[in-house]
C-alpha cells in the first residue's frame, strides 16, 4: 500500500468532524475567552482567538466588519505570511507579522515566544485575536499551539488535539512540528530555571532577539524586555561584531537595521557607537573579513543608524 505522502504518523489520533466557520466563513475560533484559567482572567472580558486563511483578513469593508462583529471585537491580527498585506493597520487594529513561508526548513521557532506573548497581551486587554496565514492550516496553527502551550501550560500534543477538533484542517508541517517539540522542551526548562541567561551572544541569540523585536516592540513599556541578554556583564565588543556579521549576511536589510539600532540604543552605556566605527574603519579586522562584500552605502546606513540612537 502507498504511503499518504501527507499523513503524519508522529501527530496524536483525533477523531473530527466537520466544524461550521464562524469568521467571515473561512475561520474557527479555537479559544473562546470563558476557557481562561481563572488565575488570569481580567476585571474586563477578555478575548477570544481565531484561526483562519488569509481571507478572514481581506481587504474589503465587509472583511472588516467581520472583523468587528465578534465579541468581543478582533483588534489584533497575527499575519504569518511574507507577502499578504496588513490591511486594516488604519482601522485600530494591532498587527505581528511572522514573515516565512510554510516549508519544512522555516524557521518558525525563533517567532513563537514573542508570537505567544503578542496574542496572550491583546487577549487580557479584552481584545479579540485573529491568527491567519495563506490557508490557515501550518504556520498559523502552529502559532496558536505555541500559544496555548506557553500560556495555558499544555503540552504540544494535547494542544494539538485541542485545535484539531476546533478547526479540523490544521496540519502544521513536519519542520514545524518538531519545531513545536524543541519549544516544549524550551518552556520545560524555563519553569526549571527563571534566570536563563545566555551564556555568548551567538547567530542564535541574534535571530530570536530580532524575531522578539518584531513581534513585541509595540506592546513593551521598557525597550530594555526586547533585549533580556544584554546586561553589563556582557561582552559588548562580541556582541556588535556578531549583530554586524548577521546583518551584513543578509544584505543589510532595513528591518535588521532598525534592531541595530534599538539594541545601540539599549546597550548606550557601554558606548556602542564607539565601538561600531571602530570596528568599521578601513583596516580594521572586521573591515577585513568583510572586504569586497560590504558597499560604503551599507556601511554609511549602520553609521546612520548608530548615529541616530547616540542623539536620542
Amino acid at each position: 500500500m502507498k504511503a499518504n505522502p501527507h499523513q503524519r504518523s508522529s501527530r496524536p489520533e483525533v477523531d473530527v468532524s466537520f466544524v461550521e466557520p464562524e469568521l467571515a466563513g473561512w475561520g474557527h475560533c479555537v479559544l473562546r475567552a470563558t476557557s481562561l484559567p481563572t488565575s488570569v482572567m481580567m476585571d474586563q472580558p477578555a478575548g477570544n482567538i481565531y484561526l483562519g486563511p488569509q481571507q478572514c483578513a481581506g481587504a474589503s469593508s465587509a472583511t472588516l466588519s467581520d472583523l468587528s462583529k465578534t465579541d468581543p471585537p478582533i483588534r489584533a491580527i497575527v499575519n504569518c505570511t511574507n507577502a499578504y498585506p496588513n490591511h486594516h493597520e488604519s482601522n485600530h487594529i494591532h498587527y505581528c507579522r511572522v514573515p516565512i513561508n510554510d516549508e519544512t526548513g522555516a524557521n518558525i521557532l525563533v517567532y513563537l515566544e514573542g508570537t505567544s506573548d503578542f496574542i496572550h497581551h491583546h487577549v487580557l486587554k479584552g481584545h479579540s485575536v485573529l491568527v491567519h496565514c495563506q490557508m490557515g492550516i501550518s504556520r498559523s496553527a502552529t502559532v496558536v499551539i505555541a500559544y496555548l502551550m506557553k500560556h495555558h501550560d499544555m503540552s504540544r500534543d494535547t494542544v494539538y488535539r485541542y485545535v484539531k477538533e476546533r478547526r479540523p484542517k490544521i496540519d502544521p508541517n513536519p519542520g514545524f512540528w518538531d519545531q513545536l517539540e524543541v519549544y516544549e522542551k524550551r518552556l520545560g526548562k524555563k519553569k526549571e530555571s527563571a534566570s536563563h541567561h545566555a551564556a555568548t551572544f551567538d547567530r542564535e541569540c541574534v535571530e530570536q532577539s530580532m524575531a522578539r523585536y518584531q513581534t513585541i516592540r509595540d506592546i513593551v513599556d521598557d525597550m530594555k524586555e526586547l533585549f533580556p541578554e544584554i546586561d553589563s556583564t556582557i561582552d559588548a565588543q562580541g556582541v556588535l561584531s556578531t549583530s554586524l556579521d548577521y546583518i551584513f549576511g543578509r544584505g543589510v536589510l532595513d528591518a535588521d537595521l532598525r534592531w541595530f539600532g534599538a539594541l545601540c540604543d539599549v546597550m548606550k552605556g557601554s558606548n556602542p557607537c564607539t565601538i561600531v566605527d571602530s570596528m568599521l574603519e578601513d583596516g580594521s579586522e572586521f573591515r577585513d573579513n568583510w572586504s569586497g562584500d560590504v558597499s560604503s552605502q551599507d556601511i554609511d546606513r549602520v553609521k546612520a543608524i548608530i548615529g541616530s540612537c547616540s542623539s536620542v
